[in-house]
């Protein structure tokens, strides 16, 4: 192709350049056209479908709201005929959305009807929007045909009731099939595209384009309700019942393009469609015009294509033999035979350019060789200032690479000293947030400006702790808030921190804290703020208290141990003598003196008894039974003491499991409990023994209708020797704790001027 002529080479270079992209670009144009529009008509067509589903949807729901409405209106629960006919025709012309509305009444008879012919059948027994509204629910029905108007309707109902809520009868209303159809006429794509809506039996509740076609072609039957009898054969781009979109071919035996939606609610599909060459019409049409046009460009460019090479070629060739004269240094003989006829202008123009250059050549050859032994000296000025320039260029590069080098490592050591601090803060401040203690900020006015979540769960610390009348309102004691308000005035005054311990939170939960306020500064060395942490310490105080009374039950029971034996062998000795002597007739005269030393030595062993019984290491003969029936046995012995005292037991027992426990031991340990509480009430009082489950665990509980316990008394109960009665050893509820120790249970007591209750919480072992 180098070899070939110039117009041959033009003529094979416009075919490549002009013919083939041409053809090429149709190609590819013509395919991605082609997808481009089936994928646009397809995505329309879905877009159509799905907006049409959700316009239907609407309207289902539209019409069962105004259905719904008009049955609770008053005129029809208080079933005022005149007034419910009035309303029907009044809501049908004001919504225009039903043919017909209907009044039926509770013995299925129509009443009321605003349908333009007669009532042909008058009962709707049977119907089965009768049979919904019997069943109290609304009835929405499928593609029927009216009983007395004889049209394809879709049927609405609602029962109505009166005042008492009793069933009066329904409201009817009924839409031809046609007002469905031109909802979907109103969104058909292009000349054949279509929308039909169809039930899950296959029949036509709105019909395509052609219904006579389906009719011929006996792929439908009926009028009014028209019946698919291959809905397979007939929608081949749908599966009813479900959702998604295919191409495939229509019941016209034409290739289509089509989307469908499933309505769960009423098993209705709705399928879209449309035709492929409607789609692909408009690309031939283009195709067609791309391809003449290039053709005619072909035609066009070829003879012009000639004509042009022809007035390039010659003045081409005269440059060339000049340019060979220029190269020899033959000056004298350029631009002698000089051909310009025909030529273009521009070619023209550089031809003479050429002559005109070769003479300036020609003066400034001589020149250039003078010069270049000037430029010689000049380069090698050059090439020392050039290295020069390249040392000093090294030095800066280096010490640029060594500033780049520092300022890298300290971006990096900056960047990872920030990651830490930020991470160093948000430790702090989970650990801050998580503790348990409470934690929180006061300005100088007393008003906490900060507050962790333990603080706010807590509600240990008010939100301020300025004396105002807002404590009242908050359900904050004011004696127990007094302490810290004065502490914080004294961090403000002196800058000194301060700890103290002090009752906190509202008064229904009161809890024991260890209280620091410490000081915060701003940069002018001000106070500013105080910190103030709130350690809870409630438990602590009870736990100690528990251990305190435990270690002296353990002394006690460990003495009792010790001497119990040793004391009460003498006295059995003294109590037989005295029974001896008792029945001496020698010392008849003493017998009642006698008898009080027996029992004066019975009260001492019974009292050894009670010290034998707070021993640690007391065995415990464990059985399994039930708690209620030890309860049970022992109610008539409670009993005969409660009356005897004046007073009532009641039993309240619950449904419990068994489990195990020393029977002698809890017997003994609910009566000294009904003991105490039956002399701590005047007369007249009533004693209640409780049982049941609570949070896993079985729970006895004794309680009475007395003054209730107090407050000193309260914190040394369980205490050894400590009793608010006389003739008393204050040992009945030490022995009740020791006891609960052994069986594994805790002892809660609540008191108040209504009365006290003692709970015992006993675990339930596996």
């Amino acid at each position: 192709m180098i070899n070939q002529p110039l117009l041959r080479q033009f003529r094979l270079w416009t075919v490549l350049i002009v013919v083939v992209p041409g053809l090429l670009i149709m190609a590819i144009y013509t395919f991605g056209q082609f997808t481009a529009a089936k994928k646009e008509k397809l995505e329309l067509i879905s877009q159509r479908v799905e907006f049409q589903q959700k316009i239907i949807e609407a309207w289902i729901k539209e019409r069962s709201n105004e259905l719904r409405g008009m049955s609770r209106m008053e005129v029809f629960r208080t079933l005022n005929l005149q007034q419910m006919e009035t309303m029907l025709y009044l809501m049908q012309e004001e919504k225009g959305h039903f043919d017909s509305i209907s009044y039926i009444d509770k013995q299925g008879i129509f009443r009321i009807s605003t349908l333009s012919s007669s009532i042909r059948f008058p009962s709707t027994i049977g119907q089965p929007y009768f049979e919904a509204a019997i069943a109290g629910k609304e009835f929405i029905s499928d593609i029927v045909v009216g009983r007395n108007s004889g049209l394809s309707v879709i049927n609405f109902s609602a029962p109505i009731y009166d005042q008492e809520g009793a069933f009066q009868g329904l409201v009817l209303g009924s839409v031809r099939t046609t007002t469905l159809e031109a909802m979907l006429r109103d969104n058909w794509v292009g000349q054949t595209g279509e929308i039909v809506l169809v039930n899950r039996e296959g029949m036509l509740i709105a019909q395509p384009r052609d219904v006579d076609a389906l009719r011929n072609k006996g792929l439908a039957k009926g009028t009014l309700r028209m019946k698919l009898n291959r809905s397979a054969d007939i929608f081949t781009v749908a599966h009813l019942g479900e959702n998604g979109s295919d191409s495939g071919v229509n019941y016209m035996g034409d290739k289509v393009l089509g989307a469908y939606r499933h309505l769960p609610e009423r098993d209705w599909t709705l399928v879209g469609s449309i035709d492929e060459n409607e789609i692909l019409f408009p690309i031939y049409q283009q195709l067609l015009l791309m391809a003449g046009a290039t053709l005619l460009l072909v035609l066009a460019i070829l003879p012009m294509l000639a004509l042009l090479v022809n007035r390039i070629t010659l003045p081409i060739e005269w440059l060339i033999k000049q340019s060979e004269l220029v190269a020899e240094e033959n000056y004298g003989l350029v631009g002698i035979n000089r051909y310009l006829k025909d030529a273009p202008r521009e070619l023209a123009n550089l031809c003479s350019a050429f002559v005109t250059m070769s003479k300036k050549i020609q003066s400034s050859v001589s020149l250039i060789k003078d010069r270049e032994a000037q430029l010689e000296d000049k380069v090698r000025e050059i090439e020392t200032v050039n290295s020069a320039l390249k040392t000093e260029i090294v030095d800066r590069q280096k010490a640029q690479s060594e500033l780049e080098e520092v300022n890298a490592v300290l971006e990096l050591t900056v960047g990872r000293r920030t990651s830490q601090l930020l991470q160093r803060e948000q430790h702090y401040r989970k650990l801050i947030e998580n503790i348990p203690d409470c934690i929180g900020r006061y300005d100088r006015e007393y008003d906490r400006i900060y507050a962790n979540q333990a603080a706010l769960l807590d509600a240990a610390m008010p939100e301020t702790l300025a004396v105002d009348d807002a404590w009242g309102e908050r359900d904050l004691p004011s004696q127990s808030y007094l302490p810290w308000m004065h502490k914080l005035a004294a961090v403000f005054e002196t800058g000194q921190s301060e700890q103290f311990e002090a009752w906190g939170g509202p008064r229904d939960r009161q809890r024991f804290y260890t209280v620091r306020f410490i000081p915060e500064y701003n940069l002018q060395r001000e106070i500013a703020t105080v910190l103030c942490v709130a350690t809870d310490i409630t438990d602590k105080r009870r736990v100690e208290a528990d251990m305190a009374r435990l270690g002296l039950l353990d002394i006690v029971g460990e003495m009792a141990v010790g001497i119990g034996h040793e004391v009460r062998n003498p006295m059995t000795t003294v109590r037989g003598y005295l029974q001896l002597f008792q029945q001496k007739e020698v010392f008849a005269n003493y017998h009642s003196q006698i008898q009080d030393m027996i029992e004066e030595v019975d009260k001492a062993n019974g009292i050894i008894s009670d010290f034998l019984s707070l021993a640690k290491d007391k065995a415990v003969k464990m059985k399994h039974g039930n708690l209620n029936q030890l309860l049970e046995s022992l109610y008539p012995l409670l009993q005969a003491d409660a009356s005897h005292r004046g007073h009532e037991i009641q039993l309240d027992l619950g449904e419990i499991p068994e489990s195990d426990f020393d029977e002698k031991e809890i017997r003994q340990m609910t009566l000294n409990l009904v003991h105490n509480g039956l002399e701590a009430m005047s007369r007249g009082g009533v004693i209640t023994i409780k049982t049941g489950l609570e949070q896993g665990n079985i729970f006895l509980s004794v309680s009475d209708t007395g003054g209730g316990i107090q407050p000193e008394v309260l914190e040394k109960l369980g205490t050894p020797f400590v009793t608010s009665k006389d003739m008393k050893t204050g040992l009945g509820l030490p022995i009740c704790f020791r006891i609960a120790q052994r069986h594994n249970a805790k002892i809660d007591v609540v008191t108040g001027p209504q009365g006290t209750t003692f709970t015992v919480d006993f675990p339930i072992l596996d």
